[in-house]
């Protein structure tokens, strides 16, 4: 069962972990060059770090089974916060069913 309704409510760690840890996470800035000698990056937009070690997390993407009616309208995966934004989304349009 999922508890919780937003990123840092669902987030794997606590809040200012990463700095407690000097962990650096950098979102949305694809890495284009990694110097293991130098222990640097350098990412898309020309950010640069200096690294002890090294996690690339590359991201994923739902497995959607080739069934009738799973691209339907209303449809929905379950991976990221944005889809748990879609799904509230359309649920508040929704309507109760039928003897409740």
């Amino acid at each position: 069962m999922v508890h919780g309704r937003t990123a840092d409510e669902l987030s794997l760690v606590p809040p200012g972990f990463y700095d407690e840890h000097a962990i650096d996470v950098v979102f949305g800035d694809p890495v284009t060059a990694i110097n293991r000698n130098l222990q640097l990056l350098t990412t898309e937009t020309g950010h640069t770090v200096a690294y002890d070690h090294l996690v690339l997390a590359t991201g994923s993407a739902p497995f959607v089974p080739p069934i009738d009616g799973a691209d339907a309208r209303g449809a929905f995966v379950y991976r990221t916060i944005e889809d748990l934004e879609a799904i509230a989304a359309w649920a508040r349009e929704g309507q109760c069913a039928p003897g409740r």
